[in-house]
């Protein structure tokens, strides 16, 4: 959470030397640069687990809702599912769904179950 910007973007990628690499915290709404995938619920959940504890994440729960939140406001399409910003680092390279298409108009099964198994 350390990252995330006023939007509740958290970015897609985070090097050493550059927080943002992909800009994909850009004060702009919606941002067709793709934010971090919807796994933090899942990422905690697996922490949770192993620590046997949910102590660690209480300061940060209401900044995971919000990030779901911007996932909605940013990229949510006119049927409700969830539609990449554009094909730049989504895990599924040149996935014909979404590799080369308009900004906004891939709501690929991978991303929308990703939303689904992190609520």
């Amino acid at each position: 959470m350390k990252y995330q910007s006023e939007e509740e973007r958290i970015p897609i990628k985070i090097s050493a030397d550059r927080i943002d690499l992909f800009a994909s915290l850009e004060p702009s709404n919606p941002n067709y640069r793709n934010r971090a995938k919807p796994v933090l619920g899942q990422l905690a959940l697996l922490a949770a687990d192993e620590l046997r504890s949910v102590e660690w994440l209480r300061g940060d729960l209401e900044q995971v809702l919000k990030f779901h939140g911007s996932w909605v406001l940013g990229n949510q399409s006119h049927t409700d599912l969830l539609v990449w910003g554009d094909d730049v680092a989504i895990g599924n390279d040149n996935d014909p769904t979404t590799f080369g298409r308009l900004y906004f108009s891939s709501a690929n099964v991978f991303l929308n179950c990703l939303y689904y198994e992190d609520l």
